[in-house]
Formats: structure tokens, C-alpha cells, sequence
């Protein structure tokens, strides 16, 4: 009787936990300097889960530099290239080229969707 009563407390404390992590909320004090800002923005980027962070780099990426790294990639790849999903505006053609050695992620995508997302080219490996 005791180990359940265990069991179903810890269960009710990860439930109490789960739901206490998907309502994380972020104000931002427009009267603090825009670094303070920009650091409890990336607090509480780092705090969501995974796929969170993705889409929130995604986003974010389109703002800053007009390349969209949206997912999902479009099946039926003709062309490979890699990018780096969270950072940089190069497409590379392998994913060993040298300016890809500091990406958190790399993905692979068709050339033509790269170029329709607004990746370029990328200098190192030239394609």
C-alpha cells in the first residue's frame, strides 16, 4: 500500500510539473535594455522543449534575416544540400564542409527548396 501511494505521488507531482512547464510565460519591460531583454528571451527559449525552440528559431530567423528554416522538409530530395536549421543563411553540399564544423543542427533539403527559402550558396564548399 505504501509503494503505491508513492507511485501515485510522484505520478501527481510530474503531472503538477508537466503543466506548471507549458504555461511558462515571458514580459518583456520595454524600459530595460534591449540585452536584458534579449537574455530573458533566450532563457525562455531554452526552457521550452525541442521542437519549441525550432519553431521559435524558425521564426525568428525570418524576422532577422528573411531565411525561412521552417520543418517540415519537402519530401523527394533531387539535389541534396545541408543547413544549418538554427542558424546561418549558406547551403553546403556535404555535410562535412568545414563552415558547417559550429551548427548545432544540420538538415538535409533539395537544393531548389534551399534557394526558395533564401539559403545562398555556400562559400567554402561552392554549391
Amino acid at each position: 500500500m505504501k509503494n503505491r501511494i508513492i507511485t501515485i505521488a510522484t505520478c501527481l507531482l510530474l503531472v503538477a510539473a508537466t503543466a506548471w512547464a507549458t504555461t511558462l510565460t515571458l514580459t518583456l519591460d520595454s524600459s530595460q535594455p534591449i540585452k536584458e531583454q534579449a537574455e530573458q528571451l533566450q532563457d525562455y527559449i531554452k526552457s521550452q522543449p525541442k521542437e519549441a525552440r525550432q519553431e521559435w528559431y524558425m521564426y525568428l530567423s525570418i524576422i532577422i534575416d528573411g531565411v525561412d528554416r521552417s520543418l517540415p522538409i519537402r519530401q523527394g530530395i533531387k539535389t541534396p544540400v545541408y543547413v544549418a536549421i538554427t542558424s546561418g543563411k549558406r547551403f553546403h553540399a556535404n555535410s562535412s564542409c568545414s563552415a558547417l564544423k559550429q551548427a548545432a543542427e544540420v538538415i538535409k533539403m533539395d537544393k531548389a527548396e534551399a534557394l526558395e527559402r533564401g539559403f545562398k550558396p555556400c562559400n567554402v564548399c561552392g554549391k
